[in-house]
């Protein structure tokens, strides 16, 4: 039973993240476009209370680092995006 209950916990969370990582491209694209400004930052806090802190950090191949924080449900998920152009 517990390694079944595990099981569900590490789909839920995978599916958690997808959705997160899926939502951010619309977040940085959409809502305002980085200008090529080294260390312009995007603030955002929504309904639920997460909050989302986005900072240009790399000029050349452009490079911003994002952090999701929720004390309340108890996650902290940081990264960067690299774009790549062809």
């Amino acid at each position: 039973d517990s390694t079944i209950i595990n099981e569900q916990r590490l789909r839920r969370f995978k599916n958690v993240i997808a959705y997160i990582l899926g939502g951010l491209i619309h977040v940085s694209a959409s809502r305002k476009p980085f200008n090529h400004y080294l260390g312009e930052t995007l603030q955002a806090t929504f309904e639920d209370g997460t909050q989302l802190f986005i900072e240009r950090v790399k000029h050349y191949k452009p490079t911003e680092s994002f952090l999701f924080v929720n004390e309340d449900l108890g996650f902290k998920l940081h990264g960067t995006i690299e774009a790549l152009g062809k």
